[in-house]
């Protein structure tokens, strides 16, 4: 997953999608999804944002995410990456 270089301010709601690099099915293994879900809620338990909806699909996540602080798209994308690829 690449994040791209976008602005986002806090205390704002976005709809947020998250694709692997060339559509890749990574995703449709159950491990997968409960990575990603538990990655979720640390962020959410340690205050970084408020998760208003998502949808882990095989090659892509939809997240509707309210941010509460910063660099949390980076930190999200960092995490998710390492744990994927361990």
């Amino acid at each position: 997953m690449q994040a791209r270089n976008s602005l986002l301010e806090l205390n704002e709601v976005y709809f947020w999608t998250l694709t692997i690099y060339e559509w890749k099915k990574l995703l449709e293994q159950d491990k997968y999804k409960t990575i990603i879900i538990d990655s979720l809620q640390k962020l959410v338990m340690n205050k970084m944002i408020s998760v208003y909806g998502f949808v882990i699909m095989p090659n892509h996540i939809h997240l509707i995410v309210e941010l509460l602080s910063l660099n949390v798209k980076r930190d999200l994308v960092q995490a998710l990456q390492r744990k994927l690829h361990t």
